[in-house]
């Protein structure tokens, strides 16, 4: 009779053993739940913004917009001031919503969604920052986004035009500019179609380029860390190029005529005898020159 009275002792010890445990898992589960959600901040709240600005833009030479976690759409306006729209609907599940904030200080506009919040995260969310460009602005343009898209389209008159992005895609469309664009992103695609300027510089860390030009008359650089490159010149234009590609192959179907030996993964070439030169670069992807 030992025996049984032995083995029943031990499961005995074994349940108390397994319920201490399990409600010191329930204590330290309540206790961080109670930490999470014990702020207004961690709330599910649905939200629905609908904030609009308008700034005169005379003497003003630059326009720096600054968003996180929303689309950005750079446009042209109708109207002779600056405007920006601040719209969407969704449910926040921390931090607050961002406030739509224009000033000016000097020749500098400045478009900022400002948040009190160190963290935001968006449930589900459809918000938009548009900013109207009137179309007599002669100056630059810079948009920063953390989080979010970029698209600049059908824009005309401007000198500069600069978009840095952490987290998402930019793409430029119909652009026509009298100085540089410059495009970098963190991850996310750079797109651009039909667009002139000066120079163009395209960097990503980890995304796809792919450039379309109408003109162009100095430098083109094209840069990427992690993704496929495609590039086409102008028609009837004059440029040197230079390509390479880490791991990957360099293709040249517009035929431009190479200069030294030809490596699958490296190109050298001139159409006609002046022009700017293009280098692309990318670390890992092909290269298409077109």
């Amino acid at each position: 009779m030992a025996e049984p009275c032995w083995i029943l002792k031990g499961v005995v010890g074994l349940e108390r053993q397994a319920l201490k445990i399990l409600l010191i898992v329930m204590v330290i589960s309540f206790a961080v739940a109670a930490m999470l959600w014990d702020s207004d901040e961690n709330i599910l709240q649905s939200f629905s913004v609908d904030a609009r600005e308008t700034m005169p833009i005379a003497g003003v030479q630059r326009i720096a917009v600054e968003s996180v976690s929303t689309r950005v759409e750079v446009i042209p306006g109708t109207g002779p001031d600056l405007e920006v729209h601040y719209t969407g609907e969704g449910q926040l599940m921390r931090g607050s919503l961002p406030e739509l904030r224009v000033r000016r200080r000097g020749d500098t506009v400045t478009v900022e969604l400002a948040s009190t919040s160190s963290r935001i995260s968006f449930l589900s969310a459809s918000v938009t920052l548009t900013v109207l460009v009137p179309p007599q602005y002669q100056g630059a343009v810079e948009v920063k986004s953390s989080s979010g898209s970029v698209n600049c389209r059908d824009l005309a008159g401007l000198t500069n035009l600069t978009v840095n992005s952490v987290s998402g895609r930019s793409s430029v469309e119909n652009v026509n500019l009298s100085g540089r664009l410059q495009l970098e992103s963190s991850s996310g695609a750079a797109s651009v179609a039909t667009t002139a300027a000066r120079g163009v510089n395209i960097r990503t860390a980890s995304g796809r380029i792919s450039v379309e030009l109408t003109a162009v008359s100095d430098v083109v650089d094209l840069q990427s860390s992690s993704g496929s490159v495609r590039l086409t010149m102008p028609a009837g234009s004059e440029f040197s190029v230079q390509a390479r590609s880490a791991s990957g192959s360099v293709t040249n179907p517009r035929g431009i005529p190479s200069q030294g030996a030809t490596e699958r993964n490296s190109f050298t070439g001139q159409v006609g005898s002046s022009g700017p030169h293009v280098s692309v670069r990318t670390a890992s992807g092909s290269i298409t020159l077109q």
